[in-house]
């Protein structure tokens, strides 16, 4: 390495990034990520080429972090196997350091699980409608901060044990956290009062709070709960309607299946009653024309007796000049007998 270069890292960097500037992973590290970095690759691809609407997808911030991400460990990988080229050029090691911080930042792939595991939306749904205890947590708990911080400053004015109001504010945030790292604390009485007060009110401001995010929890949990009974219950009573619906469907064709046969027979009736129709027109055509015939004989006795009334009426009629001619005749003979005497 270059002198200026390793000058520039010394004065400008911790020991800790120059170690991770100069530093090869081990090779089984090297290839574990290799290895995590194929398998989200490929899962990427794999995700793009199945997703129907491709525009729909590039407009998913989580999906365009993951592109991002899979980007950034690829530039990554790629200097982590040419360290050479990293502690030649400041700029490179720069460009280097800030992508391997960003790589943290693959972490929020897991929020992928929240697809899996419906408890993980009720988690991320309690913290959305619990945005306001959250604010009223933050903001109480800066007040007291600055207040406590601004106390134990003032306590401990006669030592030195805190430069500055900041460093005070500092000790109040780890110690209302019940974090206590150690690096201030307290040295006289009144210090000691000021800190228990400061602890016991941090427990009281940070309890409130997270009593009511897990309230929210609680309850669409719960809500969850029932939710889900009722849909099994839903999707259970339409499986028991679609049976019945089957059972219903197969009575309903063996019951179109026997009118079907009812239609048959009643077309074959149909049929005879036809047959049986067009049989009795026919008879009645017989019978009228037979009856035709009756008339006519009837209308041709009518006639004849007709006839015969005025042949009767005829010979009465020439009966008696029968008669007459007869009686003429005999005086005709008798007159010629006594001429002939």
């Amino acid at each position: 390495m270059p002198n200026e270069i390793k000058t520039y890292l010394e004065h400008k960097y911790s020991p800790i990034l120059l170690l991770l500037g100069r530093t090869d992973p081990h090779p089984a590290l090297l290839a574990v990520d290799a290895f995590c970095m194929a398998v989200f690759i490929v899962e990427l691809i794999v995700h793009f080429c199945a997703c129907p609407s491709k525009s729909q997808y590039l407009r998913s911030k989580f999906n365009v972090a993951k592109i991002l991400l899979c980007i950034f460990m690829i530039i990554t990988s790629g200097l982590e196997m040419n360290k050479s080229l990293i502690i030649q050029n400041i700029q490179l090691l720069k460009f280097f350091l800030i992508l391997k911080s960003i790589s943290v930042f693959r972490l929020i792939l897991i929020f992928r699980l929240r697809k899996l595991y419906k408890d993980f939306d009720l988690l991320l749904l309690a913290i959305s409608h619990s945005f306001w205890e959250l604010v009223l947590l933050l903001f109480s708990f800066s007040i007291l901060v600055i207040v406590y911080g601004t106390i134990m400053f003032s306590t401990e004015l006669e030592t030195d044990t805190f430069k500055n109001p900041l460093y005070a504010m500092w000790w109040a945030l780890v110690t209302m956290t019940t974090v206590g790292y150690g690096d201030f604390y307290p040295t006289t009485t009144l210090s000691y009062f000021v800190g228990g007060v400061c602890a016991v009110n941090g427990l009281i401001v940070i309890a409130l709070p997270i009593a009511a995010i897990a309230s929210n929890f609680s309850l669409f949990y719960s809500r969850n709960g029932f939710l889900t009974k009722h849909m099994n219950a839903v999707k259970q009573g339409r499986e028991n309607a679609n049976t019945s619906n089957g059972d219903l469907t197969k009575h309903l064709n063996v019951v179109k299946q026997e009118h079907e046969k009812s239609n048959m027979k009643n077309g074959d009736l149909t049929k005879h009653l036809n047959g049986v129709k067009q049989g009795s027109e026919k008879s009645n055509t017989r019978n009228g024309n037979l009856t035709k015939y009756f008339n006519a004989g009837k209308q041709w006795r009518e006639k004849s007796n007709t006839r015969n009334e005025d042949l009767t009426k005829h010979v009465k009629a020439v009966k008696p000049g029968q008669e007459k001619s007869k009686t003429r005749k005999w005086r005709c003979i008798k007159i010629l007998n006594n001429v002939k005497q």
